[in-house]
């Protein structure tokens, strides 16, 4: 099957693309953004865009006349009940038959949105699923030959007053190497309060958490320091499914 080129302005975006498939098809498989609300079904009008002849002659590509399918009488009803031209189409409708420049309004484009996520401030106890321990422990001597692991332990318990802690297997095999290298002072991770899962040497402060909040047009992300619970930073991003409907 043939394949044509496709260039989207502003973005500059341009490729080629088989023959017979939608302006939007064409748009997620270049990269460009348009607006899709109903996810291709031709109801919600976002995707209009304007075919320009001119552009794709500032691209050194010839016009060949009939390079997009026809549109249907719904297509054609919906374009002008916006108050929009012949010269536009919606791209989830518009099928590409020969080379086409598309110019995407501001008004089509998924980039113009702002994002915000207000959130609401509340006291809350911290209780995080990892905490870090500072231990200083004794080496080994003639007369205290202690296995590495049970003299971690045991003073883990007396500093911490936990009881039941297990060690994490690809730790346990490092734990004697970085036990000497560190001089004996290390810092430990404990997840939920019975598993070490991290054992590092010297002394080291700070935990840190990520908490997605993945919405149907955004992602957010708060890191969180996990000792104190305050929110560290934050950033959000529409959310690139939203290019197949909300």
């Amino acid at each position: 099957m043939n394949r044509h080129t496709v260039v989207f302005e502003p973005s500059g975006k341009k490729g080629d693309v088989q023959e017979g498939a939608t302006l939007l098809e064409a748009a997620h498989e270049l990269g460009d953004d348009i607006e899709s609300v109903c996810g291709g079904k031709g109801v919600c009008g976002k995707c209009s865009v304007k075919i320009d002849e001119g552009l794709l002659a500032s691209h050194g590509i010839e016009w060949s006349g009939q390079v997009l399918s026809p549109p249907a009488d719904e297509e054609a009803e919906l374009l002008s009940r916006r108050g929009l031209s012949s010269e536009y189409r919606l791209a989830c409708q518009a099928r590409v038959l020969g080379d086409v420049a598309v110019f995407v309004p501001e008004a089509s484009r998924r980039s113009r949105q702002l994002i915000r996520k207000s959130t609401i401030e509340r006291t809350i106890p911290v209780r995080p699923a990892i905490r870090k321990y500072y231990l200083e422990l004794s080496p080994p001597t003639l007369s205290d030959v202690t296995a590495d692991y049970e003299r971690l332990i045991t003073e883990l318990r007396r500093s911490s007053g936990l009881e039941e802690v297990i060690i994490d297997y690809a730790v346990l095999k490092d734990l004697s190497h970085i036990l000497r290298s560190a001089d004996w002072k290390v810092t430990l991770t404990v997840w939920k309060g019975w598993e070490i899962v991290r054992v590092e040497p010297g002394y080291v402060d700070g935990s840190y958490g990520l908490a997605v909040d993945i919405g149907t047009t955004t992602v957010a992300g708060y890191l969180c320091d996990l000792q104190t619970g305050e929110v560290l930073a934050t950033d959000g991003m529409l959310n690139p499914q939203m290019a197949y409907g909300e």
